[in-house]
């Protein structure tokens, strides 16, 4: 039989959120015994994303006190991916859609986002036509 105080030893304290934008990278540190949340915020490194999450990470943990042996989750989100498709930057991709929706973010069936601007234009869509496949 285990000693209950080493497993209280091992067992996670915190949680860790870390949100990966183009200009900073938030951390969320939610100590799971207190229900205490620490809040930390870095630069983004548009070169290397990874860093910031460690530089970050390493902070926000350090001023918590603890280590990342004493985690119990790590959730990771990012708008990175989102702003490069509205920038259309990155590299050139395919678009699959359920069959029959192949051109239906280019019908662009929904409300226009400036509804008064009788001269608005519809962007371009996210991609070649020849890109885009539907799949059953």
């Amino acid at each position: 039989m285990r000693d209950s105080r080493a497993l209280d030893q091992h067992a996670p304290t915190h949680s860790l959120s870390i949100d990966i934008g183009g200009t900073f990278t938030d951390f969320s540190l939610l100590d799971l015994r207190s229900g205490e949340v620490l809040v930390h915020k870095v630069l983004t490194d548009t070169e290397d994303p990874a860093r910031a999450v460690i530089v970050g990470a390493s902070e926000v943990l350090a001023a918590a006190d603890t280590g990342f042996e004493r985690l119990g989750a790590v959730v990771h989100s990012t708008t990175l991916a989102t702003n490069a498709i509205m920038e259309r930057k990155g590299a050139k991709v395919a678009l699959l859609t359920t069959k029959g929706f192949r051109d239906i973010l280019e019908m662009g069936r929904e409300q226009m986002y400036d509804i008064f601007d009788l001269k608005a234009l519809m962007p371009a869509p996210l991609g070649p036509r020849y890109l885009r496949r539907d799949v059953s």
